[in-house]
């Protein structure tokens, strides 16, 4: 193998997003279905479940629970943000057979990521469930933290 293509197989695309409180967030980029701006009233709502699922939306003829990432990961929830605007961005992560829709308030942009960039979760006080649906984070070009996401985590955290 080259050098070069060395270099490539320890590089990984990340879509990158951001939660309503700024947090930035990453996941790897086979663990995504698709990205989807979708009408606030098209969400139908379930009584008496976690308040940080917003309900479930008709994905190609599949019933897509959608999960308001902010909330369950401890940060501001985006219904004090986003959903009076009428649309949410939801990103449909995937693990194994299971989809789960994260609304999030903007996705961002694809980045490429070294894997020996991807530092190991630090030893400060993180919230428990971001802390359990996270494999570390990465530091861009101006030291702003990116929290890597793991699909499996946070799908396998709702069952």
């Amino acid at each position: 193998m080259s050098a070069e293509s060395a270099v490539k197989v320890n590089r990984q695309q990340f879509l990158k997003m951001q939660l309503p409180d700024s947090t930035s967030v990453m996941i790897q980029s086979h663990q995504l279905m698709e990205v989807l701006n979708i009408e606030i009233q098209s969400i139908t709502s379930i009584p008496d479940i976690d308040s940080s699922l917003l309900g479930v939306y008709n994905w190609r003829g599949e019933v897509l629970w959608l999960l308001d990432a902010g909330a369950y990961l401890d940060s501001e929830p985006l219904y004090q943000n986003s959903l009076g605007l009428g649309k949410v961005t939801v990103v449909i992560i995937h693990h194994q057979d299971r989809n789960l829709g994260l609304c999030v308030k903007q996705v961002n942009d694809m980045v490429s990521c070294s894997m020996e960039g991807i530092q190991n979760l630090p030893n400060t006080d993180l919230s428990p469930r971001l802390q359990a649906c996270v494999d570390g984070y990465w530091l861009d070009t101006t030291q702003t933290v990116n929290w890597i996401l793991s699909s499996q985590k946070i799908i396998e955290s709702l069952s």
